[in-house]
């Protein structure tokens, strides 16, 4: 299904739908393990170093997009679906879109998790030329030339070169945030259970008091659910699999 598109004017909020994508190689390549350069930037969580975030705009219109799963033979897909996200963001004020990606960004039988996939998806996204911001799904901490997660979320990091939970304003009435598992091999009962961890869980609630206390709105980005949310339609694939909800098994 097209993702939700919503567009921000002060005191006004309305839901449209879209879609969108883009070309490249055929295989996803072994990757080359290289040192990490991350910035002081991912360590800030607040994007400021990036465009995505811009508390000057008099109105936005943010792009919400789903799992990916990108595959190179399917890709003519993709870019059909590209044309459709940015015909839809058209009507957007110059430099007020933005996209907000929620993870799974590679095709299981394409070396899901790897650097390769994240640089691969990398490029996909820089192809629609819109700021945007990413999180964690379950399958993008699955790579098999990592050892451990740490090293996993090291490498997503370094692909995409901002924190992955942050807070960014868009306007001066609306906070985005973004919050990211961070748990594939070390979680306890189901390897694809969406995961916050405890210090991502006391920042969260840190910017939620900020963001009442200045009266802003708050958008929150998840790859799953948070249980209670009131959701009423979940795949019973996820429910036996115990990642439908945020921490779904976790406590």
């Amino acid at each position: 299904s097209n993702p939700p598109m919503l567009q921000h004017r002060p005191g006004i909020s309305r839901l449209r739908c879209a879609l969108r994508s883009r070309p490249k190689p055929t295989v996803l390549a072994q990757a080359v393990v290289r040192p990490l350069s991350r910035t002081p930037a991912l360590e800030d969580h607040t994007l400021k170093l990036q465009r995505f975030a811009d508390e000057s705009l008099e109105s936005f219109s943010l792009g919400i997009m789903g799992d990916l799963h990108l595959a190179p033979e399917q890709m003519h897909l993709f870019h059909d679906a590209r044309a459709h996200f940015q015909a839809a963001m058209c009507g957007a004020a110059p430099g007020s879109g933005r996209m907000a990606q929620l993870g799974d960004l590679g095709h299981g039988k394409h070396r899901s998790g790897s650097r390769a996939c994240f640089e691969y998806a990398r490029d996909f996204m820089q192809s629609f030329q819109i700021p945007y911001a990413m999180i964690l799904g379950n399958h993008d901490l699955e790579g098999d030339e990592f050892a451990t997660d740490p090293d996993n979320l090291e490498a997503w990091l370094d692909t995409w070169q901002q924190p992955h939970h942050w807070a960014a304003p868009l306007g001066r009435h609306v906070t985005v945030i973004g919050l990211s598992t961070v748990r594939y091999r070390n979680n306890n009962f189901s390897n694809h259970e969406v995961f916050i961890d405890d210090a991502q869980v006391a920042w969260f609630e840190a910017q939620l008091r900020a963001a009442t206390a200045a009266q802003r709105a708050v958008i929150v980005l998840t790859h799953a659910p948070p249980q209670g949310c009131g959701l009423k339609v979940v795949q019973e694939v996820h429910v036996k699999n115990r990642c439908a909800w945020l921490n779904h098994s976790d406590r």
